[in-house]
């Protein structure tokens, strides 16, 4: 005990003297009180407990202590807001914004411009492309747009006039801290080798773009729209997908596809693949296409018990597809209906799916990307927001209750709500990006 302890104690005897003895008890167990305060305040506040893997937060650090189990205890500190840091950086399952906030991805599947005389009637623009018309998407409560593009064009549209439309985008968007996260279309159903011919014809517009937009933390890379089918072909086809981005863009969110046409969600929620792939890379994030697949038929609770676990993982994703199909008249689009081209398998797992990642997703801390609102076909839309079928940007606060489908007002609703998810309070460093060491 110190000495200014004892000196305490000794003034307080002489007073006890002087004071009525009814109060002498109160007193006391002042005295006690603060005697335990004192001494609680001058020990190193430690426990024995252990720390969890992955992002620590609270300020938790972990420190020697030979009395403890295991010879270790953790300490706990005081949060430190993450600073701005002018970058997006993912740290376990969070995506960290350039002002240090947790960002959660909210948007639409796009067409984009690829020549100015293809505004309509070429990949995905029955409603024209998203060039010009990001204060319709900032009216949706939009943060993010996925433009499904060409990478490797022959003839017309020329590379030259993709990317001239591509600069038009990303100028317009980021300006207003919109992120373009740019997927390039192949044709799906096979498994590409990073060698084949297909792959190696988009490589050069790919690395033109990380090399063009390395400082621009708002355009992401989603290399390739659904290469894989099966899972062994996945993990050499990204690995070299991700040497080439980081190459060129070191700090470049990289968004990966998952097999199955990336909805094979059981990869990372029951497999190890995040560990295998993820492990000492940085800025890797999973894009699931959330059509009602898991194991087979998944149903709502089966999406629920998938987006917890995959939380429970400390593992960054995004539902970059969802939609719910529906026909000309506004009616969902059952099974049991004629086969509609463009549709995702099964039109009622879809519905499934897409109601499902709405309830859960961003609940969980994972943003949902909408399959599409310029058209799923050149020639018309089946996955549309309006249950007219018109174009979504002509919806307002004052029409949407009548003009938008179901799913498409319930994604509305979702997608205005405030998504601020507060600041970062993990360390950016464990992001294992170079640049945030």
């Amino acid at each position: 005990m110190s000495r200014s302890i004892r000196r305490l104690q000794k003034k307080v005897q002489k007073r006890l003297k002087t004071i009525p003895r009814p109060a002498v008890l109160v007193v006391a167990f002042v005295v006690v009180g603060l005697t335990l305060l004192v001494i609680s305040q001058a020990a190193t506040p430690t426990s024995s407990v252990e720390l969890e893997t992955g992002a620590r937060a609270n300020g938790a650090s972990e420190q020697g202590n030979s009395t403890a189990s295991g010879g270790k205890a953790v300490r706990f500190g005081v949060n430190t807001p993450a600073p701005a840091t002018g970058k997006f950086y993912v740290v376990g399952k969070h995506i960290v914004d350039p002002d240090g906030n947790i960002f959660l991805p909210m948007g639409a599947n796009v067409g984009m411009r690829q020549a100015p005389y293809l505004e309509n009637n070429y990949l995905f623009n029955y409603f024209g492309t998203a060039n010009d018309k990001s204060e319709q998407v900032r009216a949706w409560g939009w943060n993010t747009i996925r433009p499904n593009i060409n990478c490797a064009p022959s003839g017309s549209p020329s590379a030259a006039e993709t990317l001239a439309g591509l600069d038009q985008l990303v100028a317009e968007y980021t300006a207003k801290k919109l992120v373009v996260m740019i997927t390039c279309r192949v044709t799906v159903g096979t498994d590409y080798a990073y060698s084949s011919s297909t792959v190696q014809a988009s490589l050069p517009m790919i690395k033109t773009i990380a090399q063009k937009y390395k400082n621009n933390p708002y355009v992401w890379m989603n290399t390739f729209n659904e290469p894989i089918v099966n899972q062994p072909a996945w993990t050499s086809l990204n690995q070299s997908l991700y040497n080439d981005v980081r190459a060129l863009a070191p700090d470049m969110i990289f968004v990966a596809d998952l097999a199955g046409l990336g909805n094979q969600i059981e990869t990372i929620a029951d497999g190890n693949l995040a560990t295998t792939f993820g492990a000492g890379k940085c800025n890797v994030i999973y894009d699931w296409h959330a059509y009602g697949f898991i194991n087979g038929y998944g149903t709502d609770a089966t999406h629920q018990q998938y987006i917890n676990r995959v939380a429970s993982k400390n593992i960054a994703l995004v539902v970059g597809e969802f939609g719910d199909p529906i026909k000309d008249d506004g009616s969902p689009l059952r099974a049991t209906d004629p086969t509609v081209p463009g549709v995702a398998g099964n039109p009622d797992q879809n519905r499934i799916g897409a109601n499902a990642v709405m309830s859960y997703g961003p609940a969980a801390g994972y943003g949902l990307i909408w399959w599409i609102a310029t058209g799923d076909s050149n020639q018309g839309i089946v996955y549309s927001l309006t249950k007219d079928k018109s174009s979504p940007w002509t919806v307002t606060t004052g029409n949407a209750a009548t003009k938008l489908a179901p799913a498409g007002k319930r994604f509305w609703d979702l997608s205005r709500q405030s998504h601020n998810l507060g600041r970062f309070n993990g360390n950016i460093a464990d992001s294992g990006c170079a640049s945030a060491q």
